[in-house]
């Protein structure tokens, strides 16, 4: 299983999970155009696209990938913004009912974003196990068992940020300050746990290379990665 990020920022977000035959798509918050270039312009390996939340730099290309024939799933509330934003209807799928996206098997549940609601994943797979995927989220309430990837938010340290900035309110209430990341990995740090991507760190608020130390103490012995566009990253269960 090969994880490609083609964006995980404010300007736009999008993530692939590949096998040699098909494609999970994580956000549609980057034209289709790059999807394509990323995937060798095989877009049929695409099974489907879930969405997070309904905010722009998530779902802002969500036209470009219906009209290429692609379903996309998000919760009931981001479908209703889809209709209403976009003119276009997303699919929406019931908390914590699984379903399958080719051989992947998805799982949904909310996770706090200030006042949007908002869609964290399990997802399984059997090249890969199962992935935690959570961004734009203040915390996450649940503790998971078994997890042998995890991609999660590191948006802002309180250490970092400045109070007094117009935005300080939403960021916090929105988003996943350092410790709270920390605590989930604690929480979640287990045998099976291979990978630890770092997602959606603020250009202001964040220090990518002190962010990925502080993770690194606390999942000793699992690899840890900042995503930014670009990256390709292998996921394996295996630890070799």
């Amino acid at each position: 299983m090969i994880l490609k990020c083609l964006g995980s920022s404010s300007k736009g977000n999008c993530y692939l999970l590949e096998t040699d035959r098909e494609c999970l798509a994580i956000e549609c918050g980057v034209c289709l155009r790059e999807v394509k270039k990323a995937l060798g312009f095989q877009i049929h390996k695409i099974v489907g696209c879930i969405v997070s939340h309904c905010h722009n730099d998530h779902m802002g290309h969500i036209r470009e990938f219906l009209q290429a024939g692609i379903s996309v799933y998000s919760c009931d509330e981001a479908q209703e913004a889809a209709e209403v934003i976009y003119g276009e209807l997303l699919q929406g799928v019931p908390e914590r009912k699984s379903f399958y996206l080719g051989g992947f098997l998805v799982t949904p549940f909310y996770v706090p974003h200030d006042d949007t609601p908002c869609y964290a994943y399990k997802i399984f797979h059997p090249e890969m196990g199962s992935l935690l995927f959570l961004t734009d989220l203040e915390y996450c309430k649940y503790r998971f068992q078994n997890i042998s990837q995890i991609l999660v938010e590191a948006n802002y340290s309180k250490e970092i940020i400045d109070e007094s900035n117009p935005h300080y309110a939403h960021v916090v209430k929105g988003h996943m300050e350092l410790g709270t990341m920390l605590d989930l990995l604690r929480a979640n740090d287990n045998p099976e746990l291979r990978n630890v991507v770092l997602l959606h760190l603020s250009d202001s608020n964040s220090d990518e290379e002190m962010f990925a130390e502080r993770a690194k103490e606390v999942v000793p012995g699992v690899n840890v990665y900042i995503a930014d566009a670009g990256m390709q990253l292998e996921l394996s269960r295996e630890p070799f």
